[in-house]
């Protein structure tokens, strides 16, 4: 059989019938309307079934238009020459007619195969909102299309904005299409204007580099997934393949590239209306080279909501029909995964040797995706034909059909986090105790702080004491920026998962990397991947593979202030601590004072402290400082002067009878050294915890919070957020050895939690940083715990077993916390802190209220809280 998309690409190379963007968790489809575009009071025909030129293009002549067409099925959608809008000169191009998100303007260019070219363009819409606006690529093996991202973006309406990015042209491509598209604006009219195409200075792939699934090989496959466009490149398929064991298509066997609509109409026309029809076009090149070379592929997915066609649900298979019955859609789904694994155990054994059978169906509230009837914007189809049985029918007949040895995942995203963790959990047990799933995909698309590593690997332990097996699935981390200090950290953060993984490898089946590059990644703004634009190695790939290869390490640490340098304020600045020893750093207007504890009980005459600032160099021999127990303190004092940057070249070194330590350039007892970087912050402010235990096992709160101080949530990013006086919010904290307790006090006279998303609803947060590190990114004992009016409990970071209660007023809510401790704590000890409130106002609209952080990035950067200092 072919699919509308071989017969239409048979008659013209340009269109397809169904384009996907690379995306982890796709496109929905898109409910947006139709936009209707001012008047232009010039249009232009396209001349088609040529190529566009390299270079700028800025449609400002007839000639500009030779290659370009409307991308879509039929003649539907128009481009046109237009001078309504224009980025620069007076014209730019139209896109109108639009049906489906892929639907819009594209031209092919003389590309080279083997060449990197860099490709900007413009865009305009003025639909009142922003949009996700992408840039893409599209190349043609065999006569197949395969699609590529380049770059995407958030786009304000009414303004130009810019998409760029980098294509890489496969030696085997037919022709190669760039256009744009978008992202839940299927409707939507728009401009673009000013592509410039041009090819680059192309690096070449390097041949001798150490390879990622050698490295991995005593552990786990490590895999990555690719596009089909990657197989009209043969250089790239040789280079990947000496690097992964294993491979998933990104798109290619997702419903949408399966299903073959057209085939499936006519079936139903002759009365047969259970039996969809299959074509695997697009995913052949990947299966064959697996088959061939003796890869092995996860196939993604069987059952998702997204990227799967609305008239899959449909009488007749027409998207503007009826529902089908549950019963007839429990066909549908029956025998579409009974064709899929009849399809490749006949074609492909062995091959595809796990699969994804259902993707993404809780939301992150911890509860399944509603119905389209109950939530037209975000509902799902499979919820109103099926109801929430879809699940573990879909599992029970992907367990009938599959072979023995292919093993059947759930997959989702954001998994770590609470409450869609117990959500998951719950789904899947009575499965497991079935029999018939196997494991938990972990798509793991995760920031740069968080979640912490140890929250995974607790995550991933929950359901290997089901019995079930773990596999990372679509692993990639969010960068700032390119630059070289945000790539090493990069590097870290993918070293510190890796290495976690590793630790807990007897759960883990495989860990597979989401994209080839950061030039093709679904969030190519954000530079996640392994390998840059060019398929040069990143400092993360050789943090995986040989770390020898990374940089020295700069250390950052900051001095706060301006305060007076006694006991108590040392005690509130982060201690840094190198080997047995620490620093803590003070300022004021006139001094840096810098406080070195150092742990040596046996004193020597060479024993000594030198502190490295700036160009400075101040020593303080171990006679003249203050003894104690088990060591001694050196305290510095360092006039400001030429000292007030922002960032200060600095270190500490500690010679131990000779013997150094130091804090960034770790064992180097010379006076020429790496130094790292001293800033300075204002010092946070504090809370202090009264010691004492609140009894939480009963109805009512315990009357010993009577006797404690309250402090004050009365910070915010809008005045908006205290709703004239309206909203108010107090807080108390006390401590024992085991938990840090507190109470939260809001008068707030509208409680919402209308919405599904936990911090989109009336709610209290607790930030802790345990021992006060203020490292940026959230350390294994560091927690965001959250919890709404009605006692719903939320977690976005940490593993600690939080307890609470919470009580409706009448002019409000409290809310009560018990959060454990990781490790011994006592009186007097410093941890960072923060209360938020998430006042969701009458209108709707969250506004964000705070003790201490005034930036909203505490959910990624625990160094913005404040203190909780642990009293009598």
């Amino acid at each position: 059989m072919h699919s509308i998309k071989a017969r239409i690409l048979g008659m013209i190379l340009l269109i397809a019938m169904m384009v996907s963007v690379v995306s982890a968790c796709g496109t929905k489809e898109s409910t947006s309307s139709k936009i209707t575009p001012p008047e232009s009071t010039e249009t232009q025909a396209i001349v088609v079934d040529e190529l566009s030129y390299l270079g700028t293009n800025s449609f400002e002549e007839d000639a500009d238009l030779v290659g370009w067409i409307g991308r879509g099925e039929g003649d539907v959608v128009d481009v046109s020459k237009s001078d309504v809008v224009s980025h620069s000169g007076t014209y730019s191009l139209l896109t109108q007619g639009r049906v489906l998100d892929w639907n819009g303007p594209g031209a092919a260019f003389p590309f080279v195969g083997g060449n990197t070219y860099t490709i900007s363009v413009w865009v305009y819409q003025d639909s009142g909102s922003s949009k996700t606006m992408v840039l893409s690529a599209e190349a043609i093996v065999n006569g197949v299309a395969g699609y590529q991202n380049v770059y995407r973006t958030e786009c304000a309406s009414g303004e130009w904005v810019e998409l760029s990015g980098t294509f890489r042209a496969g030696a085997d491509a037919e022709k190669s299409v760039i256009y744009v598209e978008t992202l839940n604006a299927a409707g939507m009219d728009f401009y673009i204007d000013d592509i410039t195409v041009q090819e680059q200075e192309s690096k070449a792939l390097l041949t001798d580099l150490p390879s990622l699934k050698d490295a991995y090989v005593d552990s786990f496959p490590i895999g990555c997934a690719v596009p089909l466009s990657t197989f009209s490149d043969p250089e790239l398929v040789e280079f990947l393949s000496n690097q992964y064991s294993t491979f998933t298509h990104e798109n290619e066997l997702k419903p949408e590239n399966v299903l073959d609509l057209e085939a499936s109409r006519a079936l139903a026309e002759a009365g047969d209306e259970t039996h969809p029809a299959l074509n695997f076009d697009q995913a052949k090149p990947l299966l064959e080279f697996a088959k061939e070379n003796g890869y092995t592929v996860n196939g993604h997915v069987l059952v998702w909501f997204s990227q799967t066609p609305d008239a899959f649900f449909k009488v007749g298979y027409n998207a503007d029909g009826e529902l089908v019955s549950k019963d007839v859609m429990l066909q549908r789904m029956e025998n579409y995964i009974a064709g899929v694994f009849a399809y490749m155990s006949e074609n492909y054994p062995g091959v595809v040797m796990s699969w994804d059978v259902v993707n993404e169906a809780m939301g992150d509230n911890g509860q399944l995706r509603p119905s389209r009837a109950e939530d037209p914007e975000n509902g799902i189809l499979w919820m109103d034909t099926i109801g929430a049985e879809y699940i573990p029918m879909a599992f029970e007949y992907a367990r009938k059909y599959a072979p023995a040895d292919v093993k059947l995942f759930y997959n989702d995203f954001s998994v770590p986090y609470e409450p869609k963790l117990s959500g998951i959990y719950d789904l899947v047990k009575p499965i497991a105790e079935a029999g018939n799933i196997d494991g938990v995909g972990f798509q793991a698309h995760y920031q740069m702080a968080n979640p912490a590593p140890q929250q995974v690997i607790t995550a991933m332990q929950r359901f290997a004491d089901l019995g079930l097996r773990i596999r990372v699935t679509e692993l990639d981390i969010e960068a700032a920026d390119n630059g070289e200090e945000e790539m090493i950290k990069l590097a870290k953060r993918y070293k510190a998962l890796m290495d976690a993984f590793v630790e807990n490898d007897e759960m883990i089946d495989a860990v597979v990397i989401w994209g080839i590059s950061d030039a093709t990644s679904w969030k190519a703004d954000k530079y996640p991947l392994l390998f840059d634009e060019e398929m040069q190695p990143k400092y993360a790939f050789w943090a995986l593979t040989d770390p020898s290869k990374l940089p020295a390490e700069t250390k950052f640490a900051n001095s706060f202030g301006s305060v007076t340098p006694d006991d108590v304020n040392f005690a509130k600045a982060t201690k840094y601590s190198f080997g047995d020893d620490f620093f803590r750093v003070l300022y004021d207007d006139d001094n840096f004072y810098i406080r070195v504890e150092v742990a040596d009980a046996t004193v020597d005459a060479n024993d000594e402290v030198k502190v490295f600032i700036i160009d400075e160099i101040h020593t303080l021999n171990r006679s003249d400082a203050t003894e104690v127990d088990g060591g001694y303190i050196a305290d510095f004092s360092l006039p400001l002067i030429e000292k007030s940057k922002t960032l200060n070249d600095f270190d500490v070194l500690v010679m131990d009878a000779g013997v150094p330590s130091a804090w960034n350039d770790a064992n180097n007892s010379g006076d020429v050294r790496l130094l790292g970087k001293l800033g300075k912050k204002a010092m946070p402010g504090a809370v202090t915890a009264v010691y004492g235990t609140p009894d939480m096992s009963g109805d009512e709160l315990d009357a010993v919070w009577d006797d404690v101080e309250a402090a004050t949530v009365d910070k915010a990013l809008s005045s908006d957020a205290f709703e004239g006086g309206k909203v108010a919010v107090n807080f108390k904290t006390m401590w024992s050895e085991d938990n840090l307790y507190v109470l939260v006090e809001v008068t707030d006279p509208h409680l919402d939690d209308s919405s599904a998303t936990n911090y989109e609803q009336d709610s209290a947060e607790i930030f802790f940083d345990e021992n006060n590190d203020r490292s940026g990114e959230y350390g294994d004992d560091d927690g965001q715990y959250r919890v709404n009016f009605n006692n719903i409990f939320s977690a976005d970071h940490g593993t600690a077993e939080v307890v609470t209660r919470t009580w409706i007023t009448e002019d409000g809510f409290i809310a009560e916390f018990a959060i454990p401790f990781a490790s011994a704590t006592e009186l007097g000890d410093v941890h960072g802190f923060d209360v938020r409130y998430n006042n969701i106002t009458s209108g709707g609209r969250r506004q964000l209220m705070n003790f201490w952080d005034m930036t909203d990035s505490g959910w990624k950067d625990t160094a913005v809280f404040g203190l909780v200092v642990l009293g009598e």
